[in-house]
């Protein structure tokens, strides 16, 4: 949705699938708790293994 010429040299735009497991998880009955919460969605596995550390 942005010009090729948007993003600074060096630097690439993420692929969108990086969207994929943060989405179906938030639409899920495990996410039905969160509330105000930043997800980043490159840091989303850390940050659900942070969020329940006895799931692993």
């Amino acid at each position: 949705m942005l010009p090729l010429d948007a993003v600074p040299e060096g630097r690439a735009f993420l692929d969108p699938s990086v969207m994929c497991p943060p989405v179906v998880w938030l639409a899920s009955d495990e996410a039905s708790g969160v509330h105000d919460e930043r997800i980043v969605a490159v840091d989303f596995a850390q940050w659900l293994r942070d969020r329940n550390p006895a799931a692993g």
